[in-house]
C-alpha cells in the first residue's frame, strides 16, 4: 500500500472518556446509541472506543429532530396537557 492509498485516520476516544466529556455518569446512553446503530464504535482489548466523527454526525442529526418520537398512551395525554 502506498501513502496515497493509505486509509484516512479515524479519531477514536474511549466510551468512558466520551461519557465523562458529555457529563454523563455512565456509558449507558452511548451503549443505547451504539445498539441502535446511531454511532459507530470498535472494541479493542475489551475497551470500547467511539468514532468521534459518527458521534458528531449523531448530534447534528439530533439537532434536526431526527430521533424525536411520538408519545403514546398516558405519556401522550400528559404531554398534551390532558388529565391522566
Amino acid at each position: 500500500m502506498t501513502p496515497d492509498q493509505a486509509p484516512a485516520a479515524i479519531a477514536l476516544r474511549s466510551a468512558k472518556a466520551v461519557a465523562r466529556d458529555l457529563g454523563h455518569p455512565s456509558t449507558i446512553n452511548l451503549w443505547r446509541w451504539r445498539k441502535n446503530g446511531w454511532i459507530k464504535s470498535v472494541t479493542i482489548a475489551g475497551t470500547v472506543y467511539i468514532d468521534l466523527s459518527s458521534l458528531n454526525e449523531f448530534f447534528e442529526r439530533a439537532k434536526t429532530g431526527q430521533f424525536a418520537t411520538q408519545f403514546h398512551g398516558v405519556a401522550a395525554q400528559s404531554h398534551k396537557g390532558g388529565d391522566v
